[in-house]
């Protein structure tokens, strides 16, 4: 469990670092650690920007790549431009929608049982 928590923790800053480049203000990051299952949802107001969102929904939807889980793990926070791509090889599912000027992505991860 320890070693998950490290996981969706730089999953988490890799989100965080995403939207601070791209200038998002505003951000919510909430964490739902759940026995099966994390969801972690980022939210942040991105104002009058056009975002393409066909392009992060692909990214984040990239499948599970769970035998690679370590190695993409160790990759985060070293490319910013790759970044979705890696959070998208670390996650089971992605949401993402624009609310009320509001950038929302939800993400699943689902807990391996060993």
């Amino acid at each position: 469990m320890k070693n998950e928590q490290a996981k969706v923790s730089r999953i988490g800053t890799e989100l965080v670092n995403y939207f601070l480049f791209r200038r998002v203000t505003h951000l919510s990051l909430y964490l739902f650690l759940e026995e099966t299952e994390t969801i972690i949802e980022i939210r942040g107001n991105i104002g009058e920007r056009s975002v393409n969102l066909e392009n992060i929904i692909e990214k984040l939807n990239a499948p599970r790549l769970i035998e690679y889980d370590d190695y993409y793990d160790e990759l985060l926070g070293k490319d910013i431009e790759r970044a979705l791509h890696l959070v998208g090889y670390l996650t089971d599912k992605a949401e993402v929608s624009i609310r009320n000027g509001q950038l929302i992505i939800k993400l699943w991860r689902h807990l391996l049982k060993k």
